[in-house]
C-alpha cells in the first residue's frame, strides 16, 4: 500500500503565475498593542489614535487621554431618516461606530421635541415607540461587552435587528483567550477565596471566574484589574481588583468605551452635566454655521486654543439645532433667540454640500473627522 501524502495547496493567481508565498499577508490585522501611562486630567471629549488589533487592546497615546470627549445627539436623528427598524438600528450603529474610532468618552441622547414619544404606562410600550429611548437602548447595547450582554441587557424588542449593526470591536471588548490587566465583568454571587476571605465571584469572559474582595451587587458591572501575566498553570478561580471604570484610561491610557445619559431637552444637556465648571467648549452643527477652518486657523479670531479639558460637539436631528430650541421652554423663557446663542461655536461641518441635506451620522462621521487637528493640537500642548 502506498503512502498517504497530504495534498498541498496550489497558490496562485488567475492568470497562473506562481504566488511568493512569503508575501505580506494584509487580510488580517497586524498590529500588537500596549498601554501606555495614562492622565488623571480629565476633558468632555477624549479622542485618542486607534487602530485595528488581533489580539491585546487596542492602545491609547499617553497625550490624548488627558481629556475626554463628549457627543450629544438628537434623538429623532433615526425617526425621519430610517423607516423600520431594521434601518434604525443601523443608523445607530453607525453613530456608535463612529464613537468608538474616534474615542467619545460620553454620548448623550436629547429629546428636541420633534417626535410626541407614547406614554411609558401604554400596553405595548417599547422603547422602539420613543426614538430617544430606542436610541439610547442600543448606544448602550452595544458599547456593552459581547460577553455581558446576555446577563446585563434583558430581552427587548429594540434589540430584535442588533446583529445587523456593526462591531465596534473596543479594547474593552476581549476575547476569552486575550489577556489584559483590565477587564469589564459581571457579578454572579458572593463567593470565598483559598483562605476564606469572603468577596464576588465575577465573570469577566475568561475560563475561570475571577474572584475580588469585595462585595457588589449581583448582576452589576464592574471594571476588573488583573495581574500583568496569565498565572501559572491551571487555575479554578483567578483573583482580582474591583476598579473604577475610569481606570484603564488614567493608569494605562486604554480607551475603555463611552458612556450613555438622556436629556431631556437641549438645555438639560449643559445644565445636567455632571463636570465641575461644565464644558469649556461647546461646538453646535448647522449647515448655516462658520467654516471648520474658524476653529482651527490660529489667525482666526474664532480659533479654539490648546487649553480646553471638556469639549462639546452637538448634533440635531432632522430638523436640526433650531427645532431643539423651539421646543426648549426654559432657553426661550431665558431669551434665547437663535440656536447658535447657546454654543461657543457654530460650525458647519462640510460647506458647499451636494446634497440637501447631511444625516446625523453622515455629520457625526465628518465632524469627528474635521475637528481632529483639535485634539491633536490638544495633545501636542500637554
Amino acid at each position: 500500500m502506498s503512502s498517504h501524502k497530504a495534498k498541498k495547496r496550489k497558490l496562485g493567481n488567475d492568470d497562473g503565475r506562481a504566488v511568493n508565498v512569503n508575501k505580506l499577508d494584509t487580510s488580517k490585522p497586524t498590529a500588537v498593542f500596549t498601554a501606555t501611562k495614562g492622565h488623571l486630567r480629565r476633558t468632555s471629549l477624549v479622542v485618542r489614535l486607534v487602530f485595528p488589533r488581533p489580539g491585546p487592546p487596542l492602545r491609547a497615546s499617553p497625550e490624548f487621554s488627558e481629556f475626554l470627549s463628549h457627543l450629544f445627539i438628537s434623538g429623532t436623528a433615526n425617526e425621519n431618516s430610517a423607516g423600520t427598524r431594521e434601518l434604525k438600528t443601523v443608523l445607530a450603529g453607525q453613530i456608535a461606530r463612529a464613537c468608538a474610532v474616534f474615542c467619545v468618552d460620553e454620548v448623550v441622547v436629547f429629546d428636541d421635541g420633534a417626535v410626541k414619544a407614547r406614554p411609558p404606562d401604554e400596553d405595548g410600550y417599547t422603547g422602539y415607540t420613543d426614538p430617544n429611548n430606542f436610541l439610547v437602548q442600543m448606544l448602550t447595547y452595544l458599547e456593552t461587552p459581547p460577553h455581558l450582554r446576555r446577563t446585563l441587557i434583558p430581552k427587548h424588542a429594540d434589540f430584535q435587528c442588533a446583529g445587523v449593526a456593526p462591531s465596534l470591536d473596543m479594547p474593552h471588548h476581549l476575547r476569552s483567550d486575550e489577556w489584559c490587566i483590565f477587564r469589564e465583568g459581571v457579578a454572579l454571587h458572593p463567593g470565598e477565596n483559598r483562605d476564606g476571605n469572603p468577596g464576588t465571584l465575577v465573570d469577566c469572559g475568561l475560563q475561570q471566574k475571577v474572584f475580588v474582595g469585595v462585595p457588589l451587587e449581583e448582576r452589576s458591572r464592574v471594571t476588573v484589574k488583573l495581574p500583568d501575566q496569565p498565572q501559572a498553570g491551571r487555575q479554578d478561580m483567578l483573583h482580582g481588583e474591583a476598579v473604577s471604570p475610569d481606570t484603564p484610561r488614567e493608569e494605562a491610557g486604554y480607551y475603555w468605551g463611552y458612556s450613555v445619559r438622556q436629556a431631556s431637552s437641549l438645555g438639560a444637556v449643559f445644565t445636567e452635566c455632571q463636570y465641575d465648571g461644565g464644558y469649556d467648549i461647546s461646538i453646535g452643527t448647522s449647515e448655516r454655521g462658520m467654516s471648520v477652518q474658524s476653529v482651527l486657523s490660529a489667525d482666526s479670531v474664532s480659533c479654539v486654543q490648546p487649553t480646553w479639558q471638556h469639549l462639546l460637539i452637538v448634533f440635531g436631528g432632522v430638523a436640526g439645532l433650531e427645532a431643539a430650541l423651539s421646543a426648549d421652554a426654559e432657553l426661550q423663557a431665558a431669551g434665547v433667540s437663535e440656536a447658535k446663542e447657546v454654543f461657543d461655536r457654530w460650525l458647519n461641518v462640510l460647506p458647499q454640500q451636494g446634497s440637501r441635506t447631511i444625516r446625523t451620522e453622515e455629520a457625526t462621521w465628518i465632524a469627528l473627522t474635521s475637528l481632529r487637528p483639535l485634539m491633536e493640537a490638544r495633545a501636542e500642548a500637554a
